[in-house]
């Protein structure tokens, strides 16, 4: 039996997938969040909090969205991080890998180049969207 994915969904998918409803990076989280576990940190809770309240988001955000992102964080497996990694050739980004090795990721879901030029953390894949949705599907039902 395969095992139960344990994912790692960067912000910019994140923010994506609460923008819009009917989106693949929307798909994946409720495929995460219906057949596995989302990985989180305290900061990467915090960066996503941080990021929704952003000038530029601001215009496209609501009191709604807002809680719907308080209310998927709540569905998340807060990861202890107690191993740090620097790999990241944007170190802010070494957050997200933190979340994965120390949360024993099946994979990173990304659409930041400075993580998927990686594509592997400890033998942990960082892929696109794309890539994941495609993954799910060809897996039997």
């Amino acid at each position: 039996m395969p095992k139960s994915p344990r994912v790692v969904i960067d912000t910019n998918v994140f923010i994506s997938a609460l923008l819009k409803k009917h989106s693949q990076p929307a798909e994946v989280v409720k495929s995460v969040l219906n057949h596995g576990a989302l990985l989180t940190s305290l900061e990467t809770q915090a960066e996503l909090l941080r990021v929704l309240q952003y000038p530029k988001l601001a215009r496209f955000m609501d009191e709604k969205t807002t809680e719907l992102a308080k209310r998927l964080l709540s569905l998340t497996e807060l990861v202890e991080i107690v191993e740090r990694v620097r790999m990241s050739r944007d170190p802010a980004d070494d957050k997200f890998l933190d979340v994965a090795i120390n949360g024993d990721a099946t994979c990173i879901v990304s659409g930041d180049a400075d993580l998927l030029v990686l594509c592997t953390v400890r033998a942990i894949p960082i892929v696109t969207v794309t890539t994941y949705l495609a993954a799910v599907n060809d897996l039997p039902h």
